[in-house]
């Protein structure tokens, strides 16, 4: 996981209760994210360093938050809350039309578009919508649409949702608890692990590389700052901490997420400076440096068959983790600067390690022969003649083949091998789960090997 803090576009007010003194936090915007695969909690700083010198946290607090339109439409409703205080009362207000909340605002109202001078008109009641003109004050009238109107106030302001809290901060006194944070899901943010491997041969002075990033998506509306986040993979474990400042400025205030839930350790991204997330877009930081072992390989897998098969081999990669747990997601392989394809890893463990095929390599064709003969008088056997030759056309290097022929569809038989001079090289086969492997290496002095083997399979009666 990763610490990611990102600064939504909010109006955010701290006021203390049985008072009419507010505190502006326009200027501290910056909002902690822990993400999953689909959404995102979010951490939000309730009062600052400088507020909290100054005694603004009393024990009888209370909070308002103001979200619009687009921002609510993403947020789990029943998971606003605010942590590391005792919270005893929340309430929830949507503002349909709050520039016509406060009697004496005035406008300019026109009856037809036709009309260039309009009338300015003052408002009386807010529930009722009456209004008057201002001349002549004995003229009321209601509205039922604000089409017609113009704003002589300044930017006008769109719907939104206030939500409050009424807050007991007596438990906070002489302890080390956090600074009370606003806590929500956000269904616009999510994120996945993504993977871009460069690898080489096993001959290459190079070793293969792995480089992890944690793709961030905001599917929202709003543009965000992000300054450092927190990843969580399902019930995968990340654990890896970059000591680097989390705030823009010296008070900024620390954030502080239980990093002991079940299910995931802390991870900070590596990113030295907050960066911009725009609506519908996505941004990549790494989070992972793994030590892994690549070994590149080329495979097939074939159900057995008693007919002639020509076709190309996948490209196939051994991927061991050595000291942490990667956790799922897309990886990209390339070869000296040569996209090869695409594919999914699962989960894998430290020190476990996992064998991934995708895509056909054009510069390794092969050829299978099948051919049959009657060896036992009695009638009871059949004899299969196998032969595959494996061709290179492109690399000048040594290539390690596997390749599985599935059996399971032969009944009772006997593996006969039998190798000739233009067999390829350090052959390995056996017969496990009724699935015959061979592993062998094509040499980089030749372009082609055969493998040839013998089946004997009872007929069945």
């Amino acid at each position: 996981m990763s610490c990611t803090i990102i600064t939504f576009v909010l109006v955010i007010t701290f006021a203390l209760a049985y008072s009419s003194a507010k505190i502006e936090l326009n200027d501290d915007k910056h909002v902690y994210l822990r993400l999953y695969p689909k959404y995102a909690q979010l951490f939000h700083p309730t009062v600052s360093k400088l507020d909290l010198s100054e005694g603004a946290l009393k024990d009888d607090a209370h909070l308002a938050f103001f979200f619009n339109n687009d921002e609510y439409a993403y947020i789990n409703e029943e998971t606003l809350t605010v942590l590391y205080t005792n919270v005893t009362h929340r309430s929830i207000i949507f503002h349909e039309s709050p520039n016509f909340e406060k009697v004496g605002s005035r406008f300019i109202y026109r009856r037809d578009l036709a009309d260039s001078e309009g009338v300015e008109i003052e408002l009386v009641n807010v529930e009722d919508r009456l209004f008057r003109e201002v001349r002549r004050p004995d003229r009321t009238f209601y509205l039922t649409s604000f089409d017609n109107i113009q704003y002589l106030s300044k930017k006008p302001i769109l719907p939104y949702y206030e939500i409050s809290f009424i807050c007991d901060n007596s438990a906070r006194r002489d302890s080390d608890l956090p600074l009370p944070l606003l806590s929500y899901v956000d269904e616009s943010f999510s994120w996945k692990p993504r993977y871009v491997i460069e690898a080489y041969s096993s001959e290459s002075r190079e070793e293969s590389l792995m480089h992890s990033y944690a793709d961030i998506h905001n599917n929202g509306n709003h543009a965000i700052i992000v300054a450092g986040s927190e990843f969580v993979a399902d019930s995968v474990k990340l654990i890896r901490q970059i000591d680097e400042p989390r705030g823009s400025s010296e008070d900024a205030v620390e954030i502080t997420i239980d990093e002991d839930f079940t299910g995931s350790y802390v991870y900070y991204a590596a990113s030295k400076a907050p960066f911009s997330l725009r609506p519908r877009s996505t941004k990549s930081v790494q989070f992972l440096n793994p030590s892994v072992t690549i070994e590149p390989h080329r495979f097939y897998l074939n159900e057995f068959q008693p007919v002639n098969i020509t076709g190309y081999l996948l490209y196939a990669y051994n991927i061991t983790a050595h000291d942490q747990i990667i956790p799922s997601g897309d990886a990209l392989f390339y070869s000296e600067g040569r996209f090869l394809g695409q594919a999914r890893l699962p989960d894998i463990e430290a020190d476990d390690n996992h064998f991934v095929t995708f895509g056909y390599d054009s510069s390794f064709p092969y050829t299978r022969t099948v051919s049959s003969s009657q060896v036992d008088t009695s009638n009871k056997t059949i004899d299969y003649h196998v032969e595959y030759t494996f061709h290179r056309t492109a690399s000048d290097t040594n290539t390690v083949v596997h390749y599985v022929e599935v059996l399971q569809s032969l009944g009772e038989f006997e593996l006969r091998t039998n190798s000739t001079k233009d067999a390829c090289e350090d052959q390995m086969i056996y017969v496990q789960d009724l699935a015959l492997h061979q592993f062998f290496k094509i040499p980089r002095s030749t372009n082609h090997c055969t493998v040839r083997f013998d089946l004997v399979v009872q007929k069945k009666q």
